[in-house]
């Protein structure tokens, strides 16, 4: 079920239908009765520049923190985001930059997600290039603190390019949560760009705020759907999470398609709430090829939506970004996603916009 333009509620029994129809993994269980689905906002209008967003987080009122995974240092900026509380619709964004010091200068980490802290005053920023989460603080300065990866989700273990997208910390539960964006090297054998591995399942991770590992759980994605041949480029996988008061995440896979001539591309976004408190915590040795159904984590469906690249319409927006904007005034939540544009790619007739794109979820 594929919504690009309008507003659109989805009740429970036609996404059930539809999942049925599309073959839906047995650890999917059911799903949010209500959520809307809005109009994607292009903030280029806004002057926003291009660039290569790939995370976001909520700091405080409407700023908001946004990572850039060509950036050098911790390739951070700010958003300030206004909202109409009454139905979520963007109505303005303004960009603010931090100032430009000298530690900005070091080596691009390709920082992929970002959480902000509330207990520290600070920004964490996960690295795919070097697979590691390290602290900032407000001006982009590092700390020299970063949380404990477990060895098992270290550079020597990752696929090229398929490691840390993902980064978020609730303030509630005190725990930061991550993944990667495909399955672990020992985990799949298989994996190859555009042959994903066959079941891609994937370790959650969670941390303390001693930055040390708490809890791991296994993730079952859904298959790919691909439509197209001649393939320049195809990515499934998570892109990012977001960690809920109740414990939840809500847990947003990516299946991003570019054809050798560009046209017909397409990015199908796919969002899902799992509870890790509802589900056995694994090992870094298990072997999560070989766990019952029942082991995986439970999958709540909230929704799906695809952007297409046609002829006279460059609507088409890779969303990497997800993190929870505010509560409207009939008390739904907001989740905002952030799209990576490649920094504009195209040429100065045609070219990618940057987007925000809200849903609104009645949880």
């Amino acid at each position: 079920m594929r919504q690009t333009g309008q507003s659109v509620t989805i009740f429970t029994s036609l996404v059930l239908l539809t999942w049925a129809s599309m073959g839906a993994t047995a650890a999917y269980s059911q799903t949010v009765s209500e959520v809307s689905v809005l109009k994607q906002i292009n903030i280029s209008k806004m002057n926003v520049l291009s660039a290569n967003y790939s995370g976001i987080t909520h700091i405080e009122g409407d700023r908001y923190a946004v990572v850039d995974d060509k950036g050098y240092g911790c390739g951070v900026s700010f958003l300030d985001i206004k909202m109409d509380k009454s139905n979520g619709k963007v109505t303005n964004v303004v960009q603010r930059f931090m100032p430009d010091m000298e530690y900005r200068a070091d080596e691009m980490r390709d920082g992929e997600g970002i959480a902000y802290c509330n207990e520290t005053g600070t920004l964490f920023v996960s690295g795919e290039e070097d697979q590691k989460i390290l602290e900032y603080d407000m001006n982009g300065k590092p700390t020299g603190r970063q949380l404990a990866v477990p060895l098992s989700m270290g550079k020597s273990n990752i696929y090229s390019n398929r490691g840390f997208e993902s980064l978020t910390y609730n303030n509630f539960t005190k725990l930061f949560w991550t993944t990667t964006e495909s399955a672990l090297k020992s985990d799949c054998m298989s994996f190859s760009a555009n042959s994903p591995c066959e079941k891609n399942i994937l370790r959650l991770q969670s941390f303390g705020l001693d930055w040390k590992p708490v809890g791991q759980y296994a993730y079952k994605m859904e298959s790919p759907q691909i439509r197209k041949k001649n393939i320049r480029n195809f990515v499934h996988g998570v892109s990012d999470i977001v960690a809920l008061d109740t414990g939840g995440l809500i847990v947003m896979e990516r299946e991003m398609c570019v054809t050798k001539k560009y046209l017909g591309s397409y990015c199908t976004i796919r969002l899902f709430i799992v509870n890790p408190m509802e589900s056995e915590e694994i090992e870094e040795d298990t072997d999560v090829n070989t766990l019952s159904e029942d082991k995986l984590l439970r999958k709540k469906f909230l929704c799906e939506f695809t952007t297409y690249l046609k002829l006279g319409n460059m609507g088409f927006a890779n969303y990497e970004g997800m993190c929870l904007g505010p509560k409207l005034d009939d008390g739904r939540q907001t989740i905002i996603l952030i799209n990576d544009s490649q920094k504009g790619a195209g040429n100065m007739f045609k070219h990618l916009k940057e987007y925000l794109k809200v849903i609104v979820v009645k949880l």
